[in-house]
């Protein structure tokens, strides 16, 4: 900018002319008019003695070409200025701002060169010679640093902020944009009222005409006319629309109603008669020519479309009825306005261009502005919604009607939306009354989509081009059947917008969970869905489209399980929903890349309809280790093939309660062995173990509790129920007090068993109980003085010394260790890093005398974790954490404990929130061994975006003057790194 506009600046505003101009002002190879080709006779250099030159033709050329590169200029750095640019918002606000200097120093040279001036002083009259010098910016010149202040702020949602600079969110910077477009209109209305002083109406018109009649003499040179014209309006009303204020939206409406009070002033049609007048009189040897009658001034299409786009924000704070009035009066506006400018071209009193009918105001733009107005209304009761959707219906209708201006997709689509809106409100209504008049609109709704899926039809060479913008509309009506019960006319819909289309899925989405929601009222609407989805499925498999599983395909499945189980006849739904869960089961298995592929939710809908039946504990069972497969298939099958089936705290809760409700010998025993599993599980949480561990009571084991394969009878002392609903009372209480209270019965009830009462011998697993009602204190607990974790670990010492006592009831196992981990971790005590790593190396040397207790990969993740809080010494120590954990590994070779891409992610986040001066180039360096020992075969850790990630913000955090070039290359790096691993 600075090489190629500054030249060009200096050009326009210099005091002095090109040396390829003469001192006269012209080409000095080129005689000048009234003067001799005798230099020698002009060799006087007073300003006096110099003829007056005459201003011709190639003058006014020479005018208009150096206007055109001003203009040129303004324009480069207008859209060096637009966000569309994506420069960063100072560079961009620089170049806004070198516009207005430019416009406001050539502007400003006015005064010298007036034409008005009464002395005789030829140096200060208008010559060939200075025509550099006297050129003055026009109306566009302005219009274009209006427009640049205009285009410096993103379209951005209003709830969203800009992230360009220190300026605030994208509205402050539309609402200072515009405060500059309204000072910059200040000053066209200045200058306007300037020329109209120095001229007189007839002079005015009559300089104007000889313009457009190519006359030549003395004053033709055309003055400075810089009235704001429509332009001018749209480009402040555009930045007024931006912003998300109501003082914004009032100020757009106050510029509208200026805007017509100096049309009115203006009267172009009694200017058009004077004009005409005039010409006839100028023109008397020359044929009448029609004259144009400037109506730049008046409000447009894009006017209106800007200030209902303000006006949407105004409304907000109106009451509906006085909105709805005002959105009326702009739309009668516009049609008065148009039937105005008929009569007026009729009479030939506003001919805008030539003998061409005048552009029409209310054309399909304004329309869709006023339908979109109209359908975010504050409406608050059903009442207002169905009165704003009957004014869009009317509006279309006129529209229909109408032979200049005829509704498009996007004014249906405005309008089903609209429907939509108003039956979104009515389904949410708890009014029968409300819900009745479903049909109504959905019948409304479904002429809009008959009528775009005419217009698709008739336009069968871009068919497969248009149909792609009104899919959702067309989902939106088939969802609105649906929820009114009218599955036929869903059915009809789908049919009609299926035909000759390939790519259906949304649509077919939509009537699968029509059908689907329907279920209650008749299975053979589920029926129906699955027999779509059959056909569906036949033909993408069929085809030679290179179709792999993806998630919509499987939503389709789910949607269809979760009908028939929702459906009135239970026995048979639930049937079907096993043999479809069946289906796809055996899809996947012999054919990875079938559409067929289920997901965890899949089976959780049939396991949880399966769990609320009685003793299908075997079932369960069967799922369970159905999900095992498919896990172990997924982790051989690239990542676009692999199903995500794995058991999660659901699942395993669904086949616990089917277990404890079993009747069938042997379910304690699937119980226990359940827990052990889940213990084991590295992908549950300690959170997730700690619910599944207070929903489920575990089984009390001894040596003496089996006799011949049959569990012994539990004590029916009344005395020791009371004790242990007690004990679960206070712990369902959750709080700091529940857990005291239960630790301390804990505590009283080995008492009575020390006393020789053997029904009170507590166990392992109560005490377990009551360090996790600490760890769940640990978030919510507000009083400083206790700290539920020390609690915890209280516990852990207790058992741990009972332990070493010789009683092997209450030897700490492998949860007893976790819970108390987990809970160091939740604590926010300054302390609570060391604390949690003092755990984890005492569940290690337990692991080396306990075969049971396992240092999975979770509690090493953990302990890293918490490291993070401790920016002075928490890489260093999370570091050594780390490389502890990886020879552990090598030396056991225990997948449970191996490092793994969390683990990684864990410790550069630890880096990332530290505060020492080489972390970044610390995580840097451990990113790319991890990389370069991934590829050259050593581990097995793959990096993934949350890698690359935390070594960028590492840098970011650093604000280093190399900071952007490190973080480019991490995300050039990782680009790579994706591209290789084709992930």
């Amino acid at each position: 900018v600075n090489i190629h506009l500054d030249p060009l600046q200096q050009f326009i505003t210099s005091s002095t002319t090109s040396d390829k101009i003469g001192r006269n002002g012209r080409d000095e190879a080129e005689p000048m008019i009234g003067c001799s080709e005798n230099p020698g006779e002009h060799t006087s250099t007073k300003p006096q003695n110099k003829p007056i030159i005459q201003w011709n033709r190639k003058d006014q050329r020479r005018y208009d070409v150096s206007l055109m590169i001003f203009n040129s200029v303004l324009d480069a750095y207008s859209k060096l200025g637009s966000s569309s640019t994506g420069s960063p918002f100072d560079l961009r606000r620089n170049m806004v701002q070198s516009a207005e200097r430019l416009l406001l120093e050539v502007a400003g040279t006015a005064p010298l060169f007036s034409p008005s001036r009464t002395d005789h002083d030829s140096t200060m009259k208008r010559s060939p010679y200075n025509v550099l010098q006297i050129t003055q910016p026009d109306a566009y010149s302005f219009n274009i640093v209006m427009h640049a202040w205009s285009q410096l702020c993103p379209r951005l949602s209003r709830s969203h902020s800009s992230d360009d600079g220190e300026e605030g969110s994208s509205s402050t910077i539309a609402s200072a944009a515009a405060e500059r477009i309204h000072s910059i209109l200040e000053m066209m209305y200045e200058l306007s009222e300037e020329e109209r002083a120095e001229r007189t109406t007839y002079d005015s018109i009559a300089a104007a005409i000889e313009k457009s009649m190519n006359r030549s003499n003395d004053d033709a040179l055309v003055s400075r006319t810089i009235s704001p014209n429509a332009s001018s309006y749209n480009a402040i009303l555009t930045a007024w629309s931006n912003c998300s204020d109501r003082k914004s939206a009032t100020k757009a409406l106050d510029l509208f109603r200026m805007m017509l009070e100096r049309y009115n002033i203006s009267c172009h049609a009694r200017d058009a008669l004077v004009r005409n007048k005039c010409q006839n009189e100028l023109s008397s040897s020359k044929p009448r020519r029609d004259f144009t009658a400037k109506t730049d001034s008046f409000p447009d299409s894009r006017t209106l479309v800007a200030l209902l786009k303000s006006i949407q924000i105004l409304s907000s704070s109106m009451e509906f009825e006085d909105a709805l009035k005002f959105v009326d009066s702009i739309r009668e506006f516009a049609t008065k306005v148009d039937d105005q400018n008929e009569w007026s071209h009729a009479r030939d009193i506003l001919p805008p261009t030539g003998k061409r009918k005048p552009d029409r105001i209310f054309n399909v733009f304004v329309c869709n502005a006023i339908i979109r107005t109209y359908s975010n209304l504050p409406a608050t009761t059903l009442e207002e919604y169905r009165r704003c959707c009957e004014r869009i219906d009317d509006l279309i209708e006129i529209l229909e009607s109408s032979h200049s201006v005829k509704p498009d997709v996007a004014t249906r689509g405005m309008a089903i939306h609209a429907w939509e809106k108003s039956h979104r409100f009515a389904h949410e209504c708890s009014d029968k009354e409300a819900k009745n008049c479903a049909k109504m609109r959905s019948a409304k709704a479904r002429v809009h989509a008959d009528a775009i899926l005419s217009h698709m039809q008739s336009t069968t060479s871009r068919r497969g081009l248009l149909f792609e913008k009104p899919l959702s509309i067309i989902c939106d009506v088939i969802a609105m059947h649906g929820d009114a019960g009218e599955t036929t006319e869903a059915e009809e819909l789908y049919l009609r917008a299926r035909e000759g289309n390939t790519s259906y899925v949304p649509i077919l989405a939509a009537i699968i969970e029509a059908l689907s929601s329907n279920a209650a009222n008749n299975i053979l609407h589920v029926k129906k869905a699955h027999q779509f989805l059959s056909e569906f499925e036949n033909d993408i498999m069929k085809s030679n489209l290179r179709v792999l599983p993806d998630m919509k395909f499987t939503r389709l499945y789910n949607a269809v399980i979760a009908g028939y189980i929702s459906s009135t006849e239970k026995t048979d739904g639930i049937e079907l929903a096993k043999t479809l869960l069946t289906h796809m089961i055996e899809k996947h298995t012999s054919n990875p890349q079938h559409i067929a592929r289920p997901n965890t939710t899949t089976f959780v809908k049939v396991m949880t309809a399966l769990a609320r039946g009685e003793d299908n504990a075997q079932q369960l069972d069967m799922l369970l280790g159905e999900m095992d497969k498919i896990n172990n298939q997924s982790k051989l099958l690239p990542a676009e093939l692999a199903a995500n089936v794995v058991p999660n705290k659901v699942v395993y809760d669904l086949v616990l309660k089917s277990h404890t409700r079993s009747s069938a010998k042997g379910s304690n025993e699937h119980v226990s062995a359940l827990l052990d599993r889940i213990k084991k599980d590295p992908n549950i949480s300690s959170d997730d173990l700690s619910q599944i561990f207070d929903s489920h009571e575990l089984p009390q084991r001894s040596n003496n509790d089996y006799c011949h394969g049959e569990i012994k009878q539990s004590s029916t002392n009344p005395i020791l129920k009371s004790y242990k609903k007690m004990f679960h009372a206070h712990l369902k209480k959750r709080t700091t007090n529940g857990a005291e209270a239960a630790a301390a019965l804990l505590h009283e009830m080995e008492d009575k068993y020390a006393s020789g009462e053997n029904d009170y011998r507590p166990d392992i697993y109560m005490f377990n109980t009551v360090m996790n009602a600490w760890q769940q204190c640990e978030l919510s607990n507000t009083d400083k003085s206790i700290s539920p974790s020390k609690k915890a670990e209280d516990l852990l010492d207790y058992v741990c010394k009972k332990r070493e006592e010789g009683v092997e009831c209450l030897g700490p196992n492998d949860l007893t260790f976790s819970i108390c981990l987990h809970s160091w971790c939740k604590s926010s005590r300054r302390d609570a890093p060391k604390h949690a790593e003092n755990i984890l190396r005492r569940k290690i040397e337990s692991s080396k005398e306990n075969c049971d207790i396992v240092v999975s990969s979770m509690d090493w993740n953990s302990a890293i974790a918490k490291w993070r809080e401790d920016p002075t010494l928490g890489p260093d120590r999370a570091r050594k954490l780390f490389i502890e954990m990886n020879q552990r590994y090598i030396d056991s070779r225990d997948e449970r404990s191996a490092p793994n891409v969390v683990t990684v992610n864990t410790l550069l986040d630890v880096y990332a929130k530290s505060k020492g001066e080489k972390s970044a180039e610390e995580a840097e360096a451990i990113l790319n061994e991890i990389i370069r020992s991934y590829k050259s075969g050593e581990g097995v850790i793959v990096p993934n975006i949350i890698s690359f990630r935390s070594c960028m913000d590492a840098w970011i955090r650093r604000r280093e003057p190399e900071t952007p070039k490190r973080v480019y290359s991490l995300l050039k790096s990782m680009i790579e790194f994706s591209k290789s691993e084709r992930r």
